[in-house]
């Protein structure tokens, strides 16, 4: 017979059955876009799953939230996360289900996300991942589905929820991994020495993206300006090279050719 997942207990002592461990041997050649919608298959199948779907539900009731205080409970939710899930940076690209997240205690930013993800999918609020990445010009975010994709190395996954379930009008940040308010943006706080501190992952907030040689400061460039616009700069830079260099060619000639050069040819000539 199943066992039963003991939810009247202290969630760290919730025994819960087959939780999961998912290893994708591709998942570094996948676009972000593509990993954000393997993540939500993932929340989808155990936002619907009765024992997330009771322990969310017991974790509103302890902290007082009546149904329809829609703030409040992704509030509530958020914190029990940050409270009782411990962040850790994994040696190598891991993805838990809820339950193994729930059962274990620990997970990395994509874990805590999920989990966090598949409370709000089990009480209906509207929910979508978001990702950081450091760009030349400072930290930058991208929202799950937004059209507007700048494919740049992501490094920190979060979450927004909506005001409202079915028709949400507003969205507020959920930041997992540390102890900070709902609506807390990572992006607007980049210049916080206390957030850099606890989010070594997106790097300082004067260093943009790390490059390594030529080849990645030329990606760089063309990422940044378009592929339109960096084509007419780089037509530009080398026009201007080849007029300099043709420049210097022919003053080069030209004292070559003067009196004062061959004067001063003649008198090396002559110490010899």
């Amino acid at each position: 017979m199943e066992q039963r997942p003991n939810f009247s207990g202290r969630t760290e002592r919730i025994h819960l059955n087959n939780p999961k461990t998912y290893w994708l041997p591709d998942w570094d050649g996948y676009k972000d876009p593509k990993k954000l919608a393997m993540l939500r298959e993932i929340v989808m199948q155990y936002g619907r799953d009765p024992r997330v779907s009771e322990l969310a539900v017991r974790i509103l009731r302890e902290n007082g939230c009546k149904p329809r205080e829609y703030r409040k409970q992704a509030e509530c939710l958020l914190k029990w996360v940050q409270t009782n899930i411990y962040y850790v940076n994994e040696s190598g690209e891991r993805l838990q289900s809820p339950l193994y997240t729930i059962k274990s205690g620990m997970g990395d930013c994509d874990d805590m996300a999920i989990l966090l993800c598949s409370f709000f999918e089990c009480i209906r609020l509207s929910w979508k991942f978001v990702i950081s990445g450091n760009t030349r010009t400072g930290l930058i975010r991208y929202v799950e589905n937004d059209p507007n994709f700048q494919s740049i190395p992501y490094s920190h996954i979060y979450c927004c929820v909506g005001n409202r379930p079915f028709t949400p009008t507003e969205w507020w940040f959920c930041e997992p991994t540390m102890n900070v308010p709902l609506g807390w943006d990572v992006v607007k706080a980049q210049h916080d020495r206390h957030a850099r501190k606890f989010l070594p992952e997106l790097g300082s907030p004067d260093m943009g993206r790390i490059s390594t040689g030529v080849g990645a400061s030329l990606a760089d460039s063309i990422m940044e300006q378009g592929i339109g616009k960096f084509s007419v700069n780089l037509g530009l830079a080398i026009v201007v090279g080849a007029l300099t260099a043709a420049g210097t060619e022919i003053m080069l000639d030209y004292l070559r050719a003067s009196d004062l050069y061959q004067s001063l040819i003649l008198k090396k000539g002559k110490k010899k």
